[in-house]
């Protein structure tokens, strides 16, 4: 068991996964801080909007903890690990205590439907963070813009992506075609 010195931040980077580009963030939080208070800093952190379900889950250190927001499903639900789970809310469940057992990772699952992922990986706290620490959340790194809310998950988000970029070429041939300057007033 790993020992977190009072006021020493807990320092995260948190990856979404399956996407056409990194979009990561490395945020350090407080060691008190809940997972319904991790919810909140990832969903401002990313530029989500707070407007889906959410869990977290750990698959190797406790596999049967599931924190979110529990409801009247939760009972005779599995967990998408294939386990029977019972999901605690995540206000009671302290980051801390995934902090302390040693784990290196483990998941936040926001929008049950478009399905992100994002693997949260505990990061050794160096000087430089500690010396601009003040107490507060503090994101020190972001790479990678959010996909938009409800675009269909990652392989959605991707496929936007290619008729954004198909669409904006087709408009410009089409334009150099016909003569037409997109940019001058007519």
């Amino acid at each position: 068991m790993k020992i977190i010195p009072l006021n020493q931040p807990i320092k995260l980077k948190v990856s979404l996964e399956n996407m056409p580009h990194s979009v990561y963030r490395r945020i350090l939080v407080p060691s008190e801080t809940s997972l319904l208070q991790l919810h909140f800093i990832i969903q401002l952190s990313m530029g989500w909007k707070f407007e889906h379900l959410f869990q977290f889950q750990d698959r190797r250190a406790e596999p049967n903890l599931v924190a979110g927001i529990p409801d009247d499903f939760d009972e005779d639900d599995f967990s998408p690990f294939g386990r029977r789970t019972r999901k605690q809310p995540a206000d009671e469940v302290a980051l801390e205590r995934f902090a302390v057992s040693g784990l290196k990772s483990f998941w936040y699952w926001y929008d049950f439907g478009d399905d992100w992922w994002h693997k949260i990986n505990f990061q050794k706290v160096s000087k430089k963070d500690m010396a601009g620490y003040n107490g507060k959340i503090q994101c020190v790194e972001a790479v990678g813009q959010c996909p938009p809310e409800d675009i269909g998950g990652p392989w959605g988000y991707d496929n936007w992506l290619r008729i954004i970029t198909l669409t904006r070429t087709t408009l410009t041939t089409l334009n150099q075609r016909n003569g037409l300057d997109p940019t001058r007033a007519v």
